[in-house]
């Protein structure tokens, strides 16, 4: 997979090509990206799937077995971890519990003999952009998950990191925090223009805070693109199926009237306008965007014609249910739960469905 930087304005800072490593049974393979300077890159991927695993080998905690890493044009890839100048920070934050916020601020500075003069300009600089001075004199285990985010995120900028890295910085949160927690750490990466690498397993807060994410398979990194992008266009059933988009491999070809239909699963629908696709295509539509019916009559195949298929799980989203169809077409749908009588199906029920064509997006 080729990598490259996300702009050509904001020059590479990290630049990661062709890295393998071997942890017991387990094997990253073929990795490769770049971060541009104030870039907040996300891997996204499931447990297991190397994460972390990659991020310890970049900050030097794993070695690699094959491949190069290169921070500002610099091969780190043999430096041990504290001449790396990249801050870990890792999923339980690993602050010192008997220690007030302030003695876990300045800990390293202290190890590493920084004039105390300097130590105190940068604790300035920091509690306020933190906001964490009335934390100061409390021990780490009075604080709150917000607050001990906040201050393990202040211990990493005291050594001015040229890169700050995050494993999972949300998943030691009750949900009730998660949303709260999620806007702030957004908000202050945006403020300090940190250029960060952050690992998650939650769809969300990948698409909240990254700038662009990669999504990881078995060791592999198997797409890198915006936000926007992932979701729109997605590059296998397997991309398709993490971020949760109906995603079908059709064929384009020319119908009645000169009118391009695709066809999926043996149904042909008419598309929308002129597509400059044809032949071979990807397909993908939001589960919000097929519109459930409470018809019980099926028609013919072709846009904006009902399908029937069979409800195999309904799982409920907050204010809405997501269920899983089978046949003719396996894909998601959503509705409200005020449905009216939708809202009173079941799994095993058939339920009729309509795809539009304007939700398709039909791509190469």
């Amino acid at each position: 997979m080729e990598a490259c930087c996300v702009s050509e304005v904001r020059p590479c800072l990290l630049d990661v090509q062709d890295l393998h490593v071997r942890c017991g049974t387990f094997a990253l393979r073929e990795v490769a990206f770049s971060i541009s300077e104030g870039e907040c890159f996300v891997l996204l991927g499931h447990s297991g799937s190397g994460k972390t695993t990659l991020l310890k080998t970049i900050a030097g905690l794993r070695r690699n077995q094959g491949g190069t890493i290169h921070l500002r044009g610099k091969p780190i890839g043999m430096l041990p971890p504290e001449e790396r100048n990249i801050a870990y920070v890792p999923q339980d934050y690993a602050l010192f519990p008997h220690l007030t916020v302030l003695k876990n601020l300045t800990l390293a500075c202290e190890v590493r003999k920084i004039a105390p003069s300097a130590v105190r300009e940068k604790i300035r600089q920091i509690v306020a952009m933190l906001r964490i001075e009335p934390l100061l004199q409390h021990r780490s285990n009075q604080l709150s998950g917000g607050e001990k985010q906040r201050v393990a995120l202040g211990r990493a900028l005291m050594m001015d990191p040229q890169l700050l890295i995050l494993d999972e910085p949300l998943s030691a949160l009750d949900a009730s925090l998660q949303r709260s927690v999620r806007s702030e750490l957004r908000k202050m990466l945006r403020e300090l223009s940190m250029t960060s690498l952050i690992v998650t397993h939650d769809c969300v807060d990948a698409f909240t805070l990254g700038d662009r994410v990669a999504v990881m398979e078995e060791g592999r990194i198997v797409q890198v693109d915006a936000p926007a992008a992932l979701l729109q266009k997605p590059r296998s059933q397997f991309v398709a199926d993490f971020v949760g988009v109906n995603f079908f491999r059709g064929v384009v070809a020319e119908g009645v009237g000169h009118r391009k239909g695709v066809q999926l699963h043996g149904y042909d629908i008419f598309l929308e306008g002129d597509s400059p696709c044809v032949g071979d295509v990807f397909v993908t539509f939001f589960p919000a965007e097929v519109e459930l019916s409470e018809s019980t009559e099926e028609a013919a195949p072709s846009a904006g014609a009902l399908l029937r298929g069979t409800i195999e799980s309904i799982v409920p989203l907050g204010e809405r249910v997501r269920m899983q169809l089978s046949e003719p077409l396996p894909l998601l749908a959503e509705m409200p739960l005020s449905a009216g009588r939708l809202a009173r199906l079941r799994e095993g029920d058939q339920v009729c469905y309509r795809i539009p064509a304007k939700a398709l997006r039909v791509y190469q």
